[in-house]
């Protein structure tokens, strides 16, 4: 009998029983991937986060849905030319008002003897504010009185001859001889009261000189304004001539800011524009004045010109000699020009840029250029086009996404 040719069969050989729990843990870790998978793909109603990408060729874009955006209170504005006024940022130093300032001093050289007031004190004008005595001023005092009684002679005299020739015992040239000596006399005596009022003695005080009786030989000095004793440039017992003054009264209730402006911006300037003032000695109080002068002159070194604010100070809370900054708001330089409120403007990377709104959840970071300021707002010189609909409030929660 033939024998049959076995057909081979084909077998796995065993595995070693440590291989079959690897086997196993292999294959419950495939199965929970694809069941993560499969619930991954489910559909869900929450807002996606917001992402930040650049597109290709163009600045960086934040992306945030409606309902997130409203969240962190964003809120565009249309951009639209508006009339703009540009202001001019300076600093000032106050200064007195020169029409409200007055020395007081010694209209003949004397020595000082007394002081009716003191520095910082309040007068009023006409005032007493010092008093002097000099020889110089007894001299006038003695020309006066004896002008007087000299004045006094010559008319009883011109009297009796007026008298005489009408009685026929003198002649009309001795009557006009007695009229002229009179009105020379006359002459000399207003002459001397003029002298001494010029030294400072009141016209009263004059008239009621009289000869035989004691006259001083001092003088008071009295405030020419009403103001304040804001200097004092003399002491007791120092000689002083009538070209050294000794108290200086200033009206404070108004001063003066001087600016400097350069040559460029003068044609934006114009005598009449409003001007703000802020203090560091007085932080969030705006004081308010008008230009009232602007040199006709340039100075040559600085290529700057005076300009002066005029500025109530009714309340005596500014002091002169103090810096101050002055906001000046040129009505001449108005113009059209895109503003936005400074708040609106940040700071990427050095560069000012703002958020464009491009529709959708899409928000465009631009950068812009910045002009002048002026009202609380600042120009927009460059970068946006009318109708672009820019962040104005909740930039900062879009900036935040872009550090992320």
């Amino acid at each position: 009998m033939n024998e049959r040719t076995a057909t081979p069969v084909w077998s796995i050989p065993a595995l070693p029983a440590r291989t079959l729990p690897a086997l196993r843990t292999a294959g419950l870790l495939l199965l929970g991937a694809t069941v993560g998978y499969l619930v991954g793909r489910r559909p869900t109603t929450e807002a996606p986060p917001p992402t930040v990408e650049a597109e290709p060729e163009g600045p960086p874009t934040v992306h945030m849905s409606a309902g997130l955006a409203s969240r962190a209170g964003v809120r565009t504005q249309a951009m639209t030319p508006s009339a703009f006024v540009p202001e001019l940022a300076l600093v000032g130093t106050v200064r007195f008002d020169e029409s409200r300032v007055a020395d007081v001093g010694g209209r003949v050289s004397g020595r000082v003897t007394r002081f009716f007031v003191e520095l910082g004190d309040h007068v009023e004008e006409g005032q007493p504010v010092a008093e002097i005595e000099g020889a110089e001023l007894g001299d006038a005092v003695a020309e006066y009185l004896g002008a007087q009684a000299n004045l006094m002679a010559a008319t009883r005299q011109a009297e009796r001859e007026a008298g005489l020739v009408r009685q026929q015992l003198t002649t009309a040239t001795a009557v006009e001889d007695a009229r002229a000596r009179q009105l020379e006399l006359s002459a000399m005596l207003r002459g001397a009261e003029q002298r001494l009022v010029a030294m400072g003695i009141s016209p009263n005080a004059v008239h009621a000189m009289q000869p035989g009786r004691m006259t001083g030989s001092r003088v008071v000095l009295r405030a020419p304004i009403a103001g304040d004793v804001v200097e004092r440039f003399a002491v007791l017992g120092q000689v002083v001539d009538p070209t050294h003054p000794m108290l200086r009264i200033a009206d404070l209730s108004q001063l003066w800011v001087q600016l400097e402006v350069y040559e460029r911006d003068l044609g934006r300037v114009a005598e009449g524009d409003s001007a703000e003032i802020a203090s560091d000695g007085h932080p969030g109080e705006v004081f308010r004045g008008t230009i009232s002068h602007i040199d006709a002159t340039i100075d040559e070194r600085t290529r700057t010109a005076r300009v002066r604010i005029a500025l109530p100070n009714v309340d005596r809370r500014l002091r002169p000699g103090q810096f101050v900054n002055a906001r000046l708001s040129p009505q001449a330089g108005t113009r059209l020009a895109f503003v936005l409120d400074p708040a609106s403007v940040l700071q990427i990377d050095g560069d000012p840029s703002v958020f464009v709104a491009r529709g959708g959840d899409t928000y465009e970071l631009r950068s812009v250029a910045l002009g002048s300021s002026g009202d609380g707002v600042v120009e927009i010189t460059s970068g946006l086009r009318t109708g672009d609909h820019v962040v104005v409030a909740g930039a900062f929660a879009l900036k935040s996404e872009l550090s992320r």
